[in-house]
């Protein structure tokens, strides 16, 4: 009995450890590099409101990519299996109301890990009205950005995770709305979606608690042949 019950607690342990990332982005162009920097892959929707709305826009990292200001690219650990390239989207816009970019994919049941990198720029902070950047997952937010709480000038990144049980539809977004001009500024990065994996060293604690519930199995059948005079 004793060996029983440690072969399902090592079981049920391989079983509860954490994923880790599998190697493949899901989304197309997640770092907008594509085309010399661009939001090909990416739908648009919610560009044009009122007057001092601007488009969701790619820039280039260095001098002037903020309205004048430098912007280093990014500098903080990802799950993303993206390199660090030179561009980024910003999300600049007055009057913005649920502004998005989004993709939409097939999914096969399983875990997915999602997130990416977000970054304010100091000009964006002085603006006196607030702006939101809203990540979702089939709609499930697992990022939530407050401009006005957000440090200035540091990158930092988000990421969260969902389990779908069955294969479905998928759709990826980021919905940013703002206060009147002038309104704080987002930019973003590295944006991923990849299905998780076990790591080697869970995958060889499965193994372990496979092996130690056949051994438990065994020894079982071998007492139960067992006659006593």
């Amino acid at each position: 009995m004793i060996r029983t019950t440690i072969s399902a607690l090592a079981l049920g342990a391989a079983l509860a450890a954490v994923p880790a990332a599998a190697s493949t982005n899901l989304l197309t162009n997640g770092s907008f590099e594509a085309n010399g920097g661009s939001l090909a892959g990416w739908n648009i929707s919610g560009t044009a409101f009122a007057p001092g709305n601007e488009p969701i826009r790619v820039i280039t990292y260095g001098a002037n990519a903020a309205y004048g200001e430098t912007v280093n690219p990014s500098n903080v650990s990802s799950l993303s299996p993206d390199a660090v390239g030179t561009h980024a989207a910003y999300f600049v816009s007055d009057n913005a109301q649920g502004q998005s970019i989004y993709q939409t994919l097939n999914l096969a049941a399983g875990t997915y890990l999602a997130g990416f990198d977000v970054y304010k720029p100091q000009n964006g902070d002085w603006n006196p009205n607030n702006a939101t950047l809203i990540a979702t997952l089939n709609g499930t937010a697992f990022g939530n950005i407050d401009a006005a709480s957000f440090p200035v000038s540091t990158w930092m990144n988000v990421a969260g995770q969902q389990v779908f049980n069955v294969a479905q539809s998928g759709t990826y977004q980021f919905s940013f709305s703002s206060g009147a001009f002038p309104a704080k500024d987002l930019i973003v990065d590295r944006a991923y979606l990849i299905a998780a994996v076990p790591e080697p060293a869970t995958w060889a604690m499965m193994l372990l608690g496979f092996g130690m519930v056949g051994a438990a199995a065994r020894y079982r059948r071998r007492s139960a042949n067992v006659t006593y005079a």
